[in-house]
């Protein structure tokens, strides 16, 4: 079942969440936030806020950003509820703005045509042409978004929190050879995860290209066929991978 909280939190925490990374690997992103100096943040109730800082053609995703540069614009955008962020990601709904009415051009703007960028990056139009170059990306910012929200339906959804009371406390690194690295950190039942390959990690999971993280992670390849055939390596303490493999069974329906 979907419950829109975590679905919200999915889409701020994971979807939204994935421009930090749009703007630093694509060109064509970059290129529409070049001059930007704007942070965004979005408020949910019962949902940690996003904020999103552009300076200069870089993007920052953080929950709790530092204080705002200077020379930039600080857009604030309220939601009633979590269904009303989740109309909004659908195309269906609008926020509310609470701060920086002067600023709202770049949501307009450049910020329409960001989103609208990652949209044509992960969800191409069928028959569309696709590059190497566009496969890379839309595979690495699947894996982000997946990781990512793994924590989020580790921490809020009913199945998934269930999954991670049992988790043993220690981190799972995931390391995709020639792609990204990321920790998830377990605590008490509760997930974060970050980027980067922990080093001392409890548990491992190791793909050996894009390609079958990108297969993984769609549901087109079985994760025992690729440790069978030595595609996915994993080591160290398996419980745990266990429990991050049913969690994210639960992230690609909220996903799909």
């Amino acid at each position: 079942m979907i419950e829109p909280p975590v679905a919200a939190a999915i889409n701020l925490h994971a979807v939204l969440r994935d421009l930090e990374d749009l703007v630093a690997l694509d060109p064509v992103a970059r290129q529409i936030v070049a001059t930007a100096r704007t942070r965004v943040t979005f408020r949910v109730p019962g949902i940690r806020p996003l904020s999103l800082t552009f300076t200069d053609g870089s993007c920052t995703a953080c929950a709790r950003p530092g204080p705002l540069p200077a020379g930039h614009t600080d857009i604030q955008l309220g939601f009633v509820s979590p269904a009303h962020v989740n109309a909004l990601i659908a195309g269906k709904g609008m926020p509310i703005p609470l701060r920086g009415w002067r600023g709202l051009g770049f949501l307009t703007k450049e910020f329409t045509a960001l989103t609208g960028r990652l949209e044509e990056v992960l969800r191409p139009a069928p028959g569309a042409p696709r590059s190497p170059d566009d496969e890379r990306l839309a595979t690495v910012l699947t894996a982000y978004a997946a990781f990512f929200a793994l924590a989020e339906v580790g921490n809020l959804d009913t199945l998934g929190r269930a999954n991670a009371a049992r988790m043993a406390d220690g981190a799972v690194a995931v390391d995709i050879t020639g792609g990204p690295g990321v920790t998830l950190h377990v605590r008490g039942g509760q997930l974060n995860v970050t980027k980067g390959v922990a080093a001392t990690a409890r548990a491992r999971m190791v793909f050996d290209s894009l390609k079958t993280a990108g297969g993984i992670l769609t549901g087109e390849l079985d994760a025992y066929a690729a440790i069978g055939d030595g595609r996915l390596a994993v080591s160290g303490y398996i419980p745990m991978l266990d429990h991050m493999n049913k969690l994210l069974a639960i992230v690609a329906r909220y996903l799909a």
